[in-house]
């Protein structure tokens, strides 16, 4: 009796140290994303600020890079190198990332993920009125951006090739005078949404946009493991 009380303490600390995971192993809980709302051609945060104040009001975590010159004399993988130096500034590498693109920010945002290396932490791609596969109007634009957002341009069916690991979800609306046929907002593999708005830019600010976003926003999060 005596022994097995002596051999106790020994018997203690084995039976307690395997509970305690080994240094280095620690699993910390999902953290929500960092939602990254950009911009499209001639434009500034200012002109996704409704997008950006929107989803902050439902706790959503948000920046909006300043992308330029927005003009259009850059190619796009000329801005997507832009937004790439603003993450590594900006945002810790190991955070789990989605993005919100307008326009040719949707462009731009496809374009960043092209990487495998950033399409890993990118939970989610949400794009806004965004010419996927280009628009008419961009043949009155005679500069980098504007020739890649020709109508099936070799730069948009080059992106359009490649089915992403995370989820997409496009927003369009008929009112759409920007991007001609409105059905170029269309990707085969996303969901495809239709809100209700007068217009290309005006869709930013849309109530219903918002709270569709915010929603999706989260479920993304959820499915993660984020609580």
């Amino acid at each position: 009796m005596k022994g097995l009380l002596a051999l106790f303490p020994a018997l203690f600390l084995l039976l307690t140290s395997c509970s305690v995971p080994p240094r280095g192993l620690v699993e910390t809980a999902p953290q929500p994303s960092t939602v990254i709302v950009l911009h499209g051609l001639f434009a500034s945060p200012d002109h996704v600020e409704p997008l950006r104040e929107g989803l902050a009001a439902q706790g959503i975590i948000c920046l909006s890079p300043d992308l330029q010159p927005s003009n259009g004399s850059l190619p796009i993988e000329a801005m997507a190198e832009q937004l790439d130096s603003f993450l590594q500034k900006n945002v810790p590498s190991n955070a789990p990332l989605q993005f919100v693109g307008h326009s040719m920010g949707g462009l731009v945002a496809l374009q960043y993920l092209q990487s495998a290396t950033h399409a890993q932490r990118c939970r989610g791609l949400f794009t806004i009125a965004t010419p996927h596969h280009g628009t008419f109007l961009a043949n009155l634009h005679t500069g980098p951006a504007g020739r890649q957002m020709l109508p099936n341009s070799p730069f948009t069916q080059n992106l359009n090739s490649r089915t992403p690991r995370f989820p997409v979800v496009t927003y369009r609306t008929p009112n759409d005078l920007v991007i001609i046929p409105n059905s170029s907002s269309v990707l085969s593999f996303a969901e495809n949404k239709v809100i209700a708005s007068p217009g290309h830019n005006e869709i930013v600010s849309s109530p219903e946009l918002i709270e569709d976003l915010g929603r999706r926003i989260r479920q993304h999060d959820s499915a993660a493991g984020v609580r």
